[in-house]
């Protein structure tokens, strides 16, 4: 193989290269002039650095955090399905490494003092300690599977009657009273509090070794702002010993509120929260908690049977400086105007809200942070399609992280190299600004297909063939804006396949995925994904590898395109192809 940067390279793309150089009306900019070396040395390099073909994205960080879209993950503690996975702070780890911006926590009580290790011990040791035996376990899942199947709710336990004494609504803040000896307080060997996914037999992490998790790979990829979102299941003596342990862990990169505060205080630029955790609590004004004690409803749809939720301690509530979640009823509700406010929707409460009140949801979200999360019966951890949702403004479009799919390769293309944080497009912010339309052109696409590298095993032969979607707005969405197929679509709006070639190494032999006269795009939020495929005989075909851009980054010219695996992170293979990209109006 020739080498190229370090890149080893087939015979195959080597000689496409050399005969592509030599073509006159290839871009100068695309191939250097100063011939095939640093040709290869430019593909090379900007494979390895990341560049995926994409064209880089200037954060301009000057403007209000509701400006911009932001990379999430929804029950982030989560290994695998909704049901009977295990928590892990790995789980945390992998998102942060990924460039994630919002994670979530459900918190509960934690183990009696006699029955929890003590703070001190590993993640380990506490799994360990609060552990049933294989047998019984997997008797408890077959169980809980079967109930599912009739029914989700199901699922659901009663809470403890001692749990509930004094948590009759949720999101009001209580006033502390620093004199009063707290149990937790008084005893040895205290406990603390679990993250987990409620009455479900998903197994817990300690409170503790997530936000040591946090601190330790918060800025690991990114000094963009982390949105912390805290969902509450605890008694008023486990929040204290959350307060605590927040600020131990997090210290000064917790958000705090300018000297003088009220409820029309501005959110604040994106540039002055860099390496800041903003943390995203339940809130209500006195008035509302009055009114409507014991209205609020978990954010998670598939815990909400059952539950009453605890009343937020004031000093939790303090923490939601510039993300007070409040419930959602309508966009006249008084905390719609508060500038700090956020609405979290599961995605069947969204598609609903968006039938009715299209055009105030959308003024809305120019103005003010919206988060938009899967159903609860996603119990595989699946996703929503994401881009619908950005489309219509939200700014926060939580996903499962724990497997790769069409939805988490939409994510990684629409943040790629931003650290998390992207502008939203001009007609999608503020009204202030101008209140621009929405700006539509016209695309024609080529992609000429010409080899790939390394997408096996030496001594396997994949039947491999080459997947091109591009995910655009349908006809409804533009015309009626509403969300095709209740948000179950999987795949993209137009598509293309190549013809089917065998090798671990093969040639396309050139083969071009067009599409032409597309119109009525918006290129900031369209995407075209590639996915390379192994046709495998009576079951579901494997991926080889994908890669995913938006329209409005795609380079035009000869890519050397690095392929990300199942982790969202490069594979070791490449493919090489030739794109031109036309936008039009």
């Amino acid at each position: 193989m020739a080498s190229a940067s370090g890149v080893q390279l087939t015979p195959t793309l080597l000689n496409y290269i050399k005969a592509i150089s030599k073509e006159k009306h290839v871009s100068p900019s695309t191939v250097p002039s100063e011939g095939l070396n640093n040709l290869l040395d430019h593909l090379a390099k900007e494979a390895q650095n990341g560049a995926f073909g994409a064209l880089p994205l200037p954060v301009d960080g000057s403007h209000p955090l509701s400006q911009y879209y932001i990379s999430s993950s929804h029950n982030t503690y989560l290994t695998g399905n909704q049901l009977w996975s295990k928590g892990s702070v790995q789980a945390y780890k992998d998102v942060l490494k990924l460039g994630c911006r919002c994670v979530e926590i459900d918190v509960w009580d934690g183990d009696t003092p006699s029955t929890s290790p003590s703070s001190s011990d590993d993640e380990t040791t506490r799994a360990v300690s609060t552990s049933k035996s294989d047998k019984s376990q997997s008797g408890e899942v077959s169980k809980l599977e079967g109930i599912f199947k009739k029914k989700l709710g199901g699922l659901r336990r009663k809470v403890k009657s001692q749990e509930l004494d004094d948590d009759s609504s949720a999101g009001e803040a209580l006033p502390e009273q620093p004199g009063k000896i707290t149990p937790w307080r008084s005893q040895h060997i205290r406990s603390e509090p679990r993250v987990l996914h409620g009455y479900t037999a998903t197994k817990p992490v300690s409170f503790r070794s997530v936000c040591e998790t946090i601190r330790d790979y918060a800025w690991k990829v990114s000094d963009m702002p982390l949105i912390v979102s805290l969902e509450i299941h605890t008694s008023h003596e486990q929040q204290e010993i959350m307060v605590e342990i927040m600020h131990e862990c997090w210290g000064d990169h917790l958000a705090v509120p300018p000297h003088e505060t009220s409820e029309n205080t501005a959110l604040p630029t994106l540039e002055s929260m860099r390496k800041k955790i903003l943390v995203k609590v339940k809130y209500a004004t006195p008035e509302r908690a009055a009114s409507k004690k014991g209205e609020e409803e978990s954010e998670d749809e598939s815990q909400t049977q059952q539950i009453k939720k605890g009343k937020i301690i004031e000093s939790l509530g303090r923490l939601g400086v510039y993300t007070r979640s409040c419930h959602f009823s309508g966009f006249e509700q008084p905390e719609a105007r508060i500038p700090t406010h956020i609405f979290s929707l599961s995605e069947n409460k969204f598609i609903a809200s968006l039938e009715q009140h299209a055009k105030e949801l959308f003024e809305h979200n120019r103005d003010y942070l919206m988060r938009a999360y899967p159903k609860g019966t996603r119990v595989t951890s699946s996703n929503l399609d994401p881009a619908p949702f950005w489309r219509h403004g939200v700014q926060i479009v939580a996903l499962n992280w724990q497997d790769i799919d069409e939805a988490l390769m939409l994510n990684d293309a629409m943040f790629a190299g931003t650290g998390g944080w992207v502008l939203k497009p001009e007609a999608y912010r503020s009204a202030g600004g101008g209140g621009a339309k929405v700006r539509r052109v016209d695309l024609d696409l080529s992609i000429k297909l010409l080899a790939a590298q390394g997408l096996a095993p030496h001594d396997e032969k994949p039947k491999v063939y080459v997947k091109c979607e591009l995910h655009i707005e349908s006809d409804i969405e533009k015309d009626m804006g509403l969300i095709p197929e209740g948000g179950h679509r999987k795949e993209g709006e137009l598509k293309q396949r190549s013809r089917t070639v065998t090798g671990q190494n093969p040639d396309f032999g050139q083969e071009s995925l067009d599409f032409k006269g597309v119109h009525g795009i918006v290129p900031e939020l369209s995407f075209v994904r590639l996915k390379v495929m192994d046709d495998v005989t009576l079951r579901e075909d494997d991926l080889l590898g994908w890669c995913c851009f938006r329209l409005d980054r795609l380079r035009s010219g000869l890519q050397l395109i690095p392929l990300k695996g199942s982790n969202a992170r490069a594979n070791g293979a490449y493919m090489l192809a030739l794109v031109k990209v036309a936008i039009n109006g």
